[in-house]
């Protein structure tokens, strides 16, 4: 049993339709052909493996996969085996929920970045705000490196064509770390030339410096003063802009 893992497949409203185990070699798009029937997608329950959105439409991802020893964001299936999704999320037990087509929930996960874009991009109104969440002291004064870190933001977080990569997924994959090395984290996430963006990444997602040590580590009290500052960012601007039609809509921070 020790090269099959089993998979319980759920329907969208929590009945166990069916369980089964496979061979870990069995590649993700051969599994999702096994479990999905009558037309529809998977996603698992912890939301590793989503449908994701791009401009070409959408398709069934897993949101970060190591490749080459650097991160990768939105890993089309057909890339990957079992055995590759289990290496980035060791589980024993894969949930997978089957989600009927043209069924989901409404996301705007561009939103955060783009507040976030407009943080740096307007300084000098955020001021002492901005510099204390967000540890940008020392590049508040310099608005060509802001121009340059708010660019790859963009080129790689909010990449239409390959769809969007969700701050919490971020989030979630630097904290499976309690402590990094800079240049460790600036090679896995392919920024050895963007320190600056690396360091704030870090920041954002909890994590202090040690001069004693010369790593980051992770604070939860740091980390949950910027999840609620950013919740609090997001629900204002929701409140502030009619969203999909002048539809408002109130976005929870997983």
């Amino acid at each position: 049993m020790d090269n099959k893992v089993k998979i319980k497949v759920y329907s969208l409203s929590g009945k166990l339709l069916e369980e089964i185990y496979v061979e870990k070699s069995i590649g993700l798009k051969d599994l999702r052909d096994t479990v999905v029937k009558d037309g529809a997608n998977i996603i698992d329950y912890n939301r590793n493996w989503i449908i994701n959105y791009s401009a070409d439409g959408s398709y069934e991802v897993v949101v970060y996969k190591h490749i080459n020893g650097k991160i990768q964001w939105n890993v089309p299936i057909s890339y990957l085996t079992l055995e590759d999704y289990l290496e980035e999320f060791p589980i024993d037990e894969i949930a997978l929920i089957r989600v009927p087509y043209g069924v989901g929930g409404i996301s705007f996960p561009g939103i955060e970045w783009e507040l976030i874009c407009s943080i740096f991009q307007n300084i000098y109104d955020f001021g002492t705000v901005a510099c204390t969440i967000y540890g940008l002291y020392e590049i508040s004064q310099d608005k060509e490196l802001i121009s340059k870190i708010i660019n790859k933001i963009r080129n790689i977080f909010l990449n239409e064509k390959n769809g969007i990569v969700e701050i919490k997924t971020v989030i979630q994959f630097i904290t499976s770390k309690k402590h990094w090395a800079l240049k460790d984290f600036e090679f896995q996430m392919s920024l050895e030339e963007d320190e600056e963006l690396a360091k704030f990444l870090l920041e954002f997602a909890g994590y202090l410096y040690s001069e004693k040590y010369d790593l980051y580590f992770f604070n939860e009290e740091c980390a949950q003063k910027g999840k609620a500052e950013l919740q609090e960012l997001v629900n204002n601007y929701l409140q502030t802009y009619s969203i999909n039609c002048g539809v408002k809509y109130k976005k929870e921070i997983e």
